[in-house]
């Protein structure tokens, strides 16, 4: 019995060994574990290719509130991020302009490439992925993790009524709830 509980913690110190030198290899840290745990090593990431991602969140599920592209290079481990203002134009005429020429009115949870080639048309980026992010689900997770620290750089004071919003917040570092965090990423 005290020798094959030996023979095992042997296997397990020499697998954990391995595991460890791969994960070094890999550059170590998050990106190594990652990164071995998805069986690539420096050469097969070489090989992958760029990806763009349009990221929107909504809270009514009718318009966007956020539309963000994202371009992520695993080679460089770098991470590219670019808003699109929520109510920028893209229709024909600003001279009789109507919602319906704001790019959150392309948003459609059921048919995501309309936001998606309207971003396109705007940006000349191609898109290959899409995600959505309901912002309820966004807030839950923020108060499942225990808040968020968000760094105030100026005070902050903001209402606007037809949406219930109203944001006082003063310069500093604050530990945001999932509301709180909402709010702010709304200015």
């Amino acid at each position: 019995m005290k020798k094959t509980i030996l023979i095992l913690i042997i296997i397990i110190l020499i697998c954990s060994g391995i595991l460890a030198y791969k994960i070094h290899q890999n550059g170590g840290g998050l990106q190594g574990v990652l990164m071995t745990t998805l069986g690539h090593d420096q050469e097969t990431v070489k090989n992958l290719e760029e990806m763009t991602i349009l990221l929107v969140g909504s809270n009514d599920g009718v318009l966007a509130d956020t539309i963000i592209v994202a371009s992520y290079n695993p080679y460089y481990q770098s991470l590219s991020m670019l808003s699109i203002p929520r109510d920028t134009f893209i229709g024909t005429n600003k001279n009789y302009a109507h919602y319906d020429d704001k790019i959150n009115s392309t948003f459609d949870k059921e048919n995501p490439m309309k936001i998606m080639m309207a971003v396109q048309n705007i940006t000349n980026i191609y898109i290959q992925y899409y995600v959505f992010v309901d912002t309820e689900i966004l807030r839950k997770l923020v108060d499942e993790l225990g808040g968020v620290w968000f760094d105030v750089p100026m005070d902050m004071r903001y209402d606007d009524y037809s949406q219930g919003l109203h944001i006082d917040l003063e310069k500093g570092h604050y530990l945001l709830n999932g509301e709180q965090a909402e709010r702010a990423g709304k200015v």
